[in-house]
């Protein structure tokens, strides 16, 4: 059975801003606040898109198919944004305040590693992952 994962919307902000979860998976947005909201995304065409009313204290659960990275808005506060990454793989993480995260369990072999930033797009390096830690460092810029 795929993850859930939630979102909630406290302080009219979405929390956390961005949440992983893999194909198949479902994220369950939460209100916490005290007044309403609605959750409009804006998909590439991989998962129907929505555009739900959800008044408070109500969690509204929406499964995601298909690997892509969705934005979340809210129409009645248009500052409320966030991102949903629907992942083809186990293999993801997000990163922590200094930019770093950590992916356990990958067997050795060769592969792509992607990072995705909302504003400064993706960056892809090739690599190889050997026993133990393989370290890498990556530097997105505008």
């Amino acid at each position: 059975m795929a993850p859930t994962v939630q979102m909630d919307e406290k302080q009219c902000v979405f929390v956390p801003r961005v949440v992983v979860v893999p194909a198949g998976g479902t994220v369950e947005f939460l209100n916490s606040d005290r007044l309403r909201h609605n959750l409009h995304s804006a998909s590439g065409g991989h998962n129907p898109t929505f555009n739900r009313t959800q008044p408070r204290g109500r969690a509204i659960p929406i499964t995601l198919r298909r690997p892509e990275i969705i934005r979340i808005d809210c129409d009645l506060h248009p500052w409320m944004r966030a991102w949903v990454v629907v992942a083809e793989h186990p293999f993801y993480s997000v990163t922590n305040e200094r930019g770093e995260f950590a992916l356990e369990n990958v067997s050795p072999g060769t592969y792509t590693l992607q990072l995705w930033h909302e504003t400064l797009g993706v960056v892809k390096k090739d690599l190889a992952v050997s026993d133990g830690v393989t370290a890498v460092t990556l530097e997105m810029v505008r």
